[in-house]
């Protein structure tokens, strides 16, 4: 909630450098207490949980610090404790709306927060379902393909992460645009951020396409597994340009406060298309483990097509004002 207080306010560095520390923080920890390096007792799996707590606790702290250095003119960038102390106390803390004088309810911004952040946690759920359901469909094929996957997305997730930071690009930008009354603005913006996403992962995307043996015999030794996952990882490859359309048209959609559509082109891609398609490849015509990679394309296809049909309309694009920023006023 602190990282996206941040990047709502154009602070995108700050989350890149306590990501940096979590990291330094839990791979020392990680070393020491598995190993039990510099004296220390070897704990193994225990010490990587201990090092994993005590990680995102610092990031934690350094959130929290850090969202009051970026405060500025009085506001700050997230709550503060005496917001939550004036609500349990009912005493009806009101927040003042950047746009002008107009006080605004804590209790209603809680409320709005709720109702913009459900469906995101659906799409969370429907996509976690649709995982563990593809997985028991993989394990058909046996634990290589299983392996293969786990490795794929890993390897993969490098050339996917430029989509994620244009969509979070395009969410602050449309959200502060609509904020202040431009739709003009969000609808140049989003469209930009689309644009230069889809550009950069299709150049990514034939980079992994043409190094997908390299890198499949760099990062396993098993053959099996090797061969299973050059196909998975030609499969992502040309899926990527409409993974880096839809990563960046949720992006510009949630920023104007329509987080539903992404989640029915999360229920379509994966329920109508990922998971069906790799039922009916494997149980009913028994086809190669290819076939069930195939169906990966069709669910960020379809992902594609439902947020571009939104995005198209342009209603999103009407919605001035309706993403409500609130900052703490500082008296």
């Amino acid at each position: 909630m602190f990282e996206s207080g941040l990047r709502a306010y154009k602070n995108t560095r700050g989350p890149m450098l306590v990501a940096a520390c979590v990291m330094a923080v839990k791979t020392v920890l990680s070393f020491t207490l598995i190993f039990g390096a510099f004296g220390l007792p070897r704990l193994e799996l225990v010490g990587a949980g201990i090092a994993t707590v005590g990680a995102h606790a610092v990031g934690l702290g350094l959130y929290v610090a850090l969202s009051r250095v970026a405060s500025k003119d009085g506001q700050s960038v997230t709550f503060s404790w005496a917001d939550v102390r004036a609500m349990r106390g009912g005493r009806g803390a009101r927040q003042r709306s950047p746009g002008g004088p107009h006080e605004v309810p804590l209790r209603e911004v809680v409320a709005e927060v709720l109702f913009v952040s459900l469906p995101s946690m659906g799409e969370r759920l429907i996509m976690s379902l649709a995982l563990l359901t593809y997985f028991k469909i993989l394990s058909s094929y046996g634990t290589a393909a299983i392996a293969a996957y786990a490795i794929g997305v890993r390897l993969l997730s490098f050339s996917w992460v430029p989509g994620l930071g244009f969509a979070a690009a395009a969410s602050t930008f449309v959200g502060q645009a609509l904020g202040a009354g431009d739709s003009e603005q969000a609808r140049r913006a989003g469209s930009r951020s689309v644009g230069q996403a889809v550009l950069v992962m299709c150049g990514l995307g034939v980079l992994f396409f043409f190094l997908r043996g390299t890198l499949a015999h760099a990062f396993t030794s098993d053959d099996r597994v090797a061969e299973n996952l050059m196909p998975f990882m030609m499969m992502l490859a040309i899926a990527q340009p409409f993974m880096g359309a839809h990563f960046t048209l949720g992006g510009v959609l949630r920023g104007a406060g329509d987080t539903l559509t992404p989640l029915v082109g999360a229920a379509v891609g994966n329920w109508g298309f990922r998971v069906p398609l790799a039922w009916l490849f494997t149980r009913a015509f028994g086809a190669h483990l290819v076939w069930v990679w195939a169906a990966l394309i069709g669910d960020h296809f379809a992902r594609m097509l439902v947020n571009g049909f939104v995005f198209l309309r342009g209603r999103w694009a009407g919605r001035v004002g309706a993403t409500l920023r609130v900052v703490r006023d500082g008296g």
